[in-house]
């Protein structure tokens, strides 16, 4: 690999590289082995001309303004590598031709040059990619929906309980395992946050692991590592209380399936929001 380019805004990775010596199905591979889902679109191999970069930008203001239409026309052909600039004043759509290749201006350039003329700017994606992406988008806000709504609904019965265990009732505090050193509320802790851990803080460890093969120590592995601490201790804890008699464990089953929530509840916004 000689270079790689990400446009962010477009969601997609310009990468140069020798066919002889690697495969674009390898390079999407590793990509997604960092944890960021890729897929390959097209290979340019030299000497078929290169490949054009079609974009569609949508800005408001060319609709009331007709003067802005020339601003934009102008300030954008003068970056290197634009081909064609097209206003369509009527619908507030500016369509650009870039030529594509390594060292001229790309995506995040056009934008910056028409935001830095005071205009509010945003990329519209080409139809097909368009759809596949919003697809793919729908796909990951469900995902996390469904994990936060799971992860809440088997937490706030913890919360609950521990919260207002003293107006409660003597029953949480009724033995159930170990010669009643594990209480009831102990006992529903566990259930419900291994529940929790395994099916909420799975996609945090496997993106965890992938970030480590590579050296990555992301956010992911701060949530697997900090939820797996409190449960692992309140595990062992419950296990020791059982077998000491003198011990008197502390558990904190509630504090990682409660960090997983509010977590999830993040991701699944965030995904929104994209």
């Amino acid at each position: 690999v000689s270079s790689a380019r990400v446009a962010l805004i477009t969601e997609k990775a310009e990468v140069s590289f020798d066919p002889a010596l690697l495969t674009s199905k390898h390079i999407a591979d590793s990509i997604t082995e960092l944890g960021y889902v890729s897929r390959h679109l097209n290979t340019i191999f030299p000497g078929n001309g290169g490949s054009f970069i079609e974009l569609s930008i949508y800005v408001p203001d060319v609709i009331i303004d007709l003067n802005a239409c020339d601003l934009i026309q102008s300030t954008v052909k003068e970056l290197n590598g634009v081909v064609e600039v097209n206003v369509m004043a009527s619908d507030g759509i500016v369509e650009v031709r870039l030529i594509g290749k390594e060292g001229t201006a790309g995506p995040r350039d056009v934008l910056s040059k028409i935001e830095n003329c005071g205009f509010n700017a945003s990329v519209i994606k080409s139809a097909g990619d368009f759809d596949r992406i919003i697809v793919s988008q729908n796909c990951e806000t469900e995902g996390w929906k469904s994990l936060f709504l799971f992860s809440f609904w088997a937490t706030f019965p913890m919360m609950v309980l521990h919260t207002f265990r003293s107006h409660l009732g003597s029953w949480l505090e009724g033995g159930v395992a170990c010669d009643g050193k594990v209480t009831v509320l102990v006992g529903l802790s566990f259930v419900l946050s291994s529940f929790v851990q395994i099916r909420v803080g799975k996609r945090f460890y496997k993106n965890a692991w992938k970030g480590l093969k590579n050296g990555n120590m992301g956010m992911d592995l701060l949530v697997a590592v900090g939820t797996s601490s409190s449960y692992i201790y309140s595990c062992v804890a419950m296990l020791v209380g059982c077998s000491i008699d003198a011990f008197e464990p502390h558990i904190f089953f509630d504090a990682g399936a409660m960090l997983l929530t509010f977590v999830s509840l993040g991701k699944w916004l965030e995904s929104i929001a994209k």
